[in-house]
């Protein structure tokens, strides 16, 4: 089983990066939605990444431990999930508002996920 503390040292920073991108960017985020929105592979492009990429973190990591490394199951899971809705509810991913102040609450949830990732990944040890 692999290290989640490694797979942490990833998705930490990803998160925080799209998380300030989604805060100080929010107009460019509203426009890359209204893209996907227009372009339906593009919708079925990324449902195949989602679910790849949460497919091997659940085989790499799926421990459910109240520590911090929960966080990292929690990515693989909700990576697994949103991929499956891309494929099998497409019109619920593209119903959700693209308003610059969901985005701002999108961006505040992937940074302090990511902050918290990257804490157990690179000062808690």
């Amino acid at each position: 089983m692999q290290n989640p503390l490694w797979l942490a040292s990833i998705f930490g920073p990803l998160l925080m990066i799209l998380g300030v991108w989604m805060l100080f960017y929010r107009d460019n985020m509203v426009k890359v939605c209204a893209s996907i929105k227009a372009t339906p592979g593009v919708l079925y492009v990324m449902g195949v990444m989602n679910l790849l990429v949460g497919l091997m973190v659940i085989n790499m990591y799926n421990v459910w431990m109240m520590d911090m490394t929960l966080l990292v199951t929690l990515v693989g899971w909700f990576l697994l999930l949103k991929g499956l809705v891309s494929f099998f509810f497409p019109q619920l991913l593209l119903k959700q508002k693209a308003s610059a102040k969901n985005f701002s609450f999108r961006g505040l949830i992937a940074l302090v996920w990511g902050f918290f990732l990257c804490w157990s990944a690179f000062w808690a040890q």
